[in-house]
């Protein structure tokens, strides 16, 4: 006769498993719909309340990718727990995707939810270990209250929306979602749903911004930038679609696009004798794509331009992480002949040490250091000594964002070779700048 209690048991781990994360141990999207919506019954029912609170951890792709997947595993093993050690016996978490775990709180105020919002943020910033290895970790949140009207996967999309802001904010936050957040989530939906075939159909297009030499008023550089004209939207602010692209995997094919663009206009302005040089900017996701310096190559010589004069503009947390892998990389991309910058130098906390062992051509000065020259007497002291820095390790440095005749003057006095910005020059198109090196237009720097 079978053993009816080994059966049961059998069963119920079954059962288990069908309703919760392998890794994790905590509820998975079905347990987490199936309980939502019970919530959101007995708030109808009881006229109580529900908040949702989405987490996503910031840069996870990051930690995988430069500590191993080992790493990364219990990292979501320990994110688990923490959140389990923080909620209310009411309150159930959830796994639904790579590093997504979604609070139900039930019988939950809008303030008492916030609260534990709250403290599943500071939860999460406490150091990590494993193996004795130690990590800091931010987190972004959004918050929801359920209404009469809610449904479950509703408010799952609408927490998910007010995480993309906190995201676009630079994460380390907590974003409420409103109304007018729902008015972004419908249009992020449209971006998404265009950007497919915004290549194809040439909706994409590239600017050139000039870079002026400070010591001699003519244009050394020009820097890429995107553009997207959208049929129904019109212009499309990259700060808001290039997050879309990131988030569907389309940013190394759109990345590589620019690339190819740039390369063939340089290639243009070269033939006709022009020694300018063009800045392209690459994210640290690119720059993790295994086959960068492959597809570099074959831009180049598809486009039949040396190399010389393009120039990678890298934003400061490649400074961050794995120097083998990074470091190996960029000493390939300057076998090609590319030029290498970091951008925004001076918001992020990379290692000077790391700094003098990656094959660096420039620092760029952030703009919003720039915009304080002169008023803020820290920001002036912070970009004197970025200049000062710079020249020491045998850099170029660039500022960006320059916005006044008064700082252009602080930035030349302090030795700084070229600047950008709209009190020089807004970005244009190819054929604008054309026009500039053909004239040989001396901006009045004196």
């Amino acid at each position: 006769m079978p053993d009816l209690t080994d059966q049961k048991k059998i069963d119920e781990q079954r059962d288990f498993a069908g309703l919760h994360d392998p890794l994790t141990g905590v509820a998975n999207r079905s347990l987490l719909i199936s309980r939502l919506e019970n919530g959101l019954s007995r708030t109808r029912r009881l006229e109580t309340l529900l908040g949702v609170i989405a987490l996503n951890l910031d840069h996870f792709k990051l930690i995988n990718s430069s500590l191993g997947h080992d790493f990364g595993d219990e990292l979501l093993r320990q994110v688990a727990q923490r959140l389990c050690a923080v909620i209310r016996p009411s309150d159930s978490v959830a796994r639904v995707g790579a590093d997504e775990f979604i609070i139900v709180c039930d019988d939950s105020t809008g303030s008492e939810t916030g609260t534990l919002a709250r403290m599943v943020l500071d939860s999460i910033r406490e150091p990590f270990e494993h193996m004795g290895h130690e990590l800091l970790v931010t987190a972004s949140l959004g918050v929801i209250m359920a209404t009469e009207s809610s449904v479950a996967s509703g408010l799952l999309v609408d927490a998910e929306v007010a995480v993309s802001r906190a995201k676009e904010q630079d994460g380390n936050r907590i974003e409420y979602f409103d109304e007018s957040l729902r008015w972004k989530s419908e249009r992020r939906a449209i971006l998404l749903v265009g950007l497919r075939r915004a290549l194809a159909q040439d909706e994409l297009t590239v600017y050139y911004q000039p870079i002026v030499d400070l010591s001699t008023g003519l244009m050394a550089s020009a820097e890429a930038l995107l553009r997207w004209n959208h049929p129904e939207l019109g212009p499309v602010n990259p700060a808001e679609f290039i997050p879309c692209a990131e988030e569907m995997g389309l940013i190394d094919e759109i990345g590589a696009w620019v690339v190819e663009q740039a390369c063939a206009q340089l290639a243009l302005w070269h033939a006709g004798g022009h020694d300018v040089t063009v800045a392209v900017n690459v994210s640290v996701l690119q720059m993790m794509a295994a086959d960068i310096v492959e597809v570099t190559q074959r831009t180049l010589e598809r486009t039949k331009f040396s190399g010389e004069g393009l120039c990678f503009e890298l934003t400061e947390s490649v400074l961050m992480n794995d120097v083998n892998y990074f470091g190996k990389t960029l000493v390939e991309l300057k076998a090609l002949g590319v030029r290498l910058s970091i951008d925004d130098f001076g918001t992020g906390f990379s290692s000077l040490g790391r700094l003098k062992r990656f094959p660096i051509d420039e620092l760029k000065v952030d703009q919003g250091f720039v915009k304080g020259l002169g008023t803020d007497p820290l920001d002036t002291a912070l970009v004197e000594a970025i200049v000062a820095m710079a020249h020491a390790l045998k850099l170029s440095v660039t500022a960006e964002g320059i916005e006044n005749e008064s700082q252009l003057a602080l930035l030349r006095e302090m030795g700084c070779q070229r600047g950008q910005g709209y009190f020089l020059a807004r970005p244009m198109p190819a054929a604008a700048i054309n026009q500039l090196i053909e004239s040989q237009h001396r901006w009045d720097i004196a």
